[in-house]
């Protein structure tokens, strides 16, 4: 019999397993315990798993009733998303968990989609190429052995961990069946954006209590397309803590602090576009939120058209220093000068 004890207070785990773990707990909290071949118990820190039998076998079957391939989404029935947040939730996960294509088959031909921002103002279209099949949705062979059960130690590559890059020298990074295990389901607690000049963050919230995590996420309805593009990875961590602040109970306990990570091209590998370039800690801090909160309002995203009637989302170039600035504890307007006079200097460029 195998039995799994995955705690969020376990010295050995990272934000990043903590969330998957909180993930974990999400995707169970759907399940029918008559049909599975499982069983598990949700605690205010912990998911203890035990079952009977072949260890892949098993994880296959809780993978296959968290992660559904349909009409071209990844589609996550525990997050309950409409359509745009099935597109923000996809595009997301395939800019960041899913990036390589080896983890992932989409169509080669694109689709258009078209999302309404604001009432009475032209719709965003996009074109979008369905996806086919992806790694949640595979056979994760190199995790177990040839009898199916869990290898002591698993390599992992960097679609477990936001811009986890192989150390050639020392190998692949090793991991545990109990943190390889959470890792699968860390893409249900995150949240995605889509910056400027092909970038992308992925935020990751940090988790104290699972059950009350559990119970706010459920009335989480996913990002609309204007949340999903953000101006900078400052304003995605701010932007996500806003949100989670927004679903926050009295009774419940909060998120307190996340982490971001800024994805992009970096000059030493050119395979892949979405590598670490930056990570943030921001705390919440209810003077910052405020102050997000009103700039966001006052320099908010604007569909614009161009002369052929297509439609795009202009972001304001404000608002990323301001966010930039309140991410790293400064005052807001800290560098308005050399701000001013870079924005100046583009202008008249153009």
């Amino acid at each position: 019999m195998t039995k799994l004890d995955l705690s969020i207070f376990d010295p050995n785990t990272l934000l990043p397993h903590r969330a998957g773990i909180a993930g974990l707990a999400l995707a169970l909290s759907v399940l029918d315990r008559k049909d599975a071949p499982l069983s598990w118990e949700v605690t205010e820190d912990s998911v203890k798993l035990a079952w009977e039998g072949c260890d892949r076998d098993v994880v296959k079957w809780l993978l296959d009733s968290t992660y559904q391939v349909t009409d071209g989404y990844l589609n996550v029935p525990a997050l309950n998303l409409d359509d745009q947040g099935g597109y923000t939730f996809t595009e997301g996960v395939l800019s960041t968990f899913l990036q390589h294509s080896k983890q992932r088959a989409r169509d080669a031909t694109g689709i258009a989609k078209a999302f309404t921002i604001d009432e009475g103002q032209p719709e965003i279209k996009v074109e979008f190429r369905p996806l086919l099949s992806c790694y949640y949705t595979g056979d994760l062979k190199e995790a177990f052995n040839t009898k199916g059960g869990f290898k002591k130690e698993i390599s992992l590559k960097g679609h477990h961990l936001p811009g986890l890059v192989e150390c050639f020298a020392n190998g692949a990074y090793q991991e545990s069946p109990e943190g390889y295990l959470s890792l699968l389901f860390l893409p249900l607690a995150c949240g995605y954006y889509r910056l400027p000049n092909f970038r992308s963050a992925v935020a990751i919230p940090e988790v104290a209590n699972l059950i009350q995590w559990v119970d706010r996420r459920q009335e989480f309805a996913g990002r609309t397309y204007r949340n999903f593009r953000s101006s900078s990875a400052g304003e995605s961590a701010l932007s996500f803590l806003l949100q989670e602040k927004l679903l926050e109970d009295s009774k419940l306990e909060r998120v307190n602090y996340c982490e971001v990570y800024q994805l992009g091209k970096q000059t030493w590998d050119a395979n892949q576009s979405y590598l670490k370039q930056a990570v943030y800690r921001v705390e919440v801090k209810e003077q910052d939120l405020e102050l997000y909160y009103m700039a966001s309002q006052l320099f908010p995203v604007k569909v614009r058209q161009t002369d052929k009637g297509e439609s795009w989302l202009a972001i304001s170039k404000i608002l990323p220093w301001l966010c930039d600035n309140l991410v790293v504890g400064k005052s807001w307007y800290a560098g308005f000068l050399n701000f001013t006079n870079v924005m100046t200097s583009m202008n008249a460029e153009d």
